[in-house]
């Protein structure tokens, strides 16, 4: 008896008529299929595929296994859809709700979904057309049937890391065989009958899984594959502006293959080929479709223990959330720890500028005694200055005065008041004559010598009223207030 092997991978295709499956190595080259078994007999449900598929593993020798599954039929089903991009949360909210208008008698389904590219079928830039809609490839089947089946092979000591869908196994497999951008068709012959795919740029576009019509010979299979083409031709000019396929791969058993080549390639138009690689049972191919659906970075997984679209959404957003959190707190904390560095730094400059001006300030100090002393002489000197300016000014305007009174005129009091560079006068006399006339006449040529001999402004004749005469007929006092400048009068 053989020693149990821990760790062993498998893959395995459920449909309703048999299961098929493979125990596969990863080496360099990439996947090399070890052994594999199948079991043709009908499968009425997804618990009974999963109890007959654990047979298989046990039957294998197998301990703790991991096994990747494509599934069709058992209530699982697909739609390629055309959205708006968006969010996830809101994505998968939208791909629900049209997965149910769709399959309304589906209960409680397990949903997932992968994004395809972006389509503008016009081929060209449409600046005012808005972003164009993205290829949408919704996979889904019952969750209790789901639950069922991995619940029969964990009995088995089997994992069910990863569970998807044919369309995605045919988007895998072209994409591991050349991903040409030419629009491709992929025929692969399942006993539960055929799948065609129809590539353009890359992705999957068209799937078609036409009735199995029971044993054909190769001329009618030929027909029935022409007209397919055809058919898939058509939705590629309709929907790609003038597309025509330019390829066709094919996988079929390997003893069908030959004659069938040759067939379809004198009845097509374009070249036909064997799917690249080595030649394998088609059935094999699936399961390493699915393999590598499993092994990309976002395949499309209806796994019931494997983690949902809204799960994966959620731990992306909180992921997201803690890593922006913490980049954050990081950034802070740098902020903070640089702050007090910056601060600290100059506190110590402030300290060592303080000691220097100190030092600097006690060899200043003779110094500054010397500079307030020449200070104060200077305002001493500044003031005496002054002083004597104001004295000469005095002198001045008091010669004036004497040269400005007219005979007849005495004066008997004088005020002046400094204010800044100017002298506000006020002045009062007498005036005498043997008339009145006369001492009007010495009253009026005093008023208009003052400002002959003398800067002034602002002049103005207070007072003047009549005096008792005794020895005179005439006699008149006055009195006079004018601002005197100290600037001279200018000639």
């Amino acid at each position: 008896m053989r020693a149990k092997k821990a760790g062993a991978t498998f893959a395995a295709f459920v449909e309703p008529t048999g299961l098929y499956l493979v125990e596969y190595l990863r080496d360099r080259d990439g996947i090399a299929v070890a052994r594999h078994q199948s079991d043709d007999r009908r499968v009425i449900g997804l618990a009974e595929a999963g109890e007959r598929v654990a047979t298989l593993i046990k039957n294998a020798h197998a301990g703790e296994s991991r096994l990747t599954v494509a599934v069709r039929g058992f209530g699982s089903t697909y739609q390629i859809m055309m959205l708006p991009p968006a969010e996830p949360a809101v994505l998968g909210a939208v791909v629900r709700r049209e997965l149910a208008r769709i399959n309304p008698d589906m209960e409680a389904p397990r949903v997932d979904y992968v994004l395809g590219g972006q389509v503008d079928r016009r081929q060209r830039k449409r600046p005012e057309g808005g972003t164009p809609q993205r290829e949408v490839l919704v996979g889904a089947a019952p969750e209790l049937a789901l639950s069922a089946f991995a619940e029969e092979l964990a009995q088995a000591g089997a994992e069910l890391t990863h569970l998807t869908v044919l369309p995605q196994v045919m988007q895998r497999l072209y994409e591991r065989a050349d991903a040409s951008r030419s629009p491709t068709a992929c025929f692969v012959d399942l006993p539960g009958g055929p799948v065609i795919a129809f590539f353009h740029e890359s992705e999957l576009r068209l799937v078609v899984e036409p009735p199995v019509a029971g044993d054909e010979d190769v001329a009618t299979r030929v027909q029935t594959l022409s007209e397919l083409m055809d058919r898939g031709n058509l939705f590629l000019r309709q929907q790609f502006r003038g597309v025509e396929l330019s390829r066709l791969l094919i996988c079929v058993k390997e003893s069908e293959g030959p004659e069938l080549l040759v067939a379809l390639r004198e009845q097509l138009q374009f070249p036909v080929e064997n799917f690249p690689g080595p030649v394998l049972d088609p059935r094999a191919l699936v399961c390493l479709g699915a393999v590598l659906d499993g092994e990309a970075e976002k395949g499309l997984n209806l796994s019931p223990i494997a983690e949902s679209a809204e799960d994966r959404t959620e731990r992306k957003r909180r992921t997201t959330i803690t890593v922006a959190a913490s980049l954050i707190g990081a950034l802070a904390i740098m902020w903070a720890v640089f702050t007090v560095s910056s601060t600290l730094s100059l506190s110590a400059k402030v300290d060592a500028n303080r000691k220097i001006a100190a030092a600097r300030m006690s060899t200043l100090a003779p110094l500054r005694v010397v500079a307030a002393e020449r200070q104060k002489n200077a305002q001493s000197h500044a003031y005496l200055e002054s002083v004597r300016g104001s004295d000469s000014h005095l002198q001045d305007f008091l010669r004036a005065l004497v040269r400005a009174t007219p005979p007849g005129v005495q004066l008997s009091s004088l005020s002046l008041d400094k204010s800044g560079e100017e002298w506000s006068v006020s002045m009062a006399g007498s005036a005498f004559g043997e008339t009145g006339a006369d001492v009007l006449l010495a009253v009026d040529r005093f008023f208009h010598a003052i400002p002959r001999e003398m800067n002034v402004h602002d002049l103005a004749l207070v007072e003047l009223s009549d005096l008792p005469s005794d020895q005179f007929s005439a006699g008149m006092k006055f009195s006079l207030t004018f601002v005197v400048s100290s600037q001279p009068k200018v000639p």
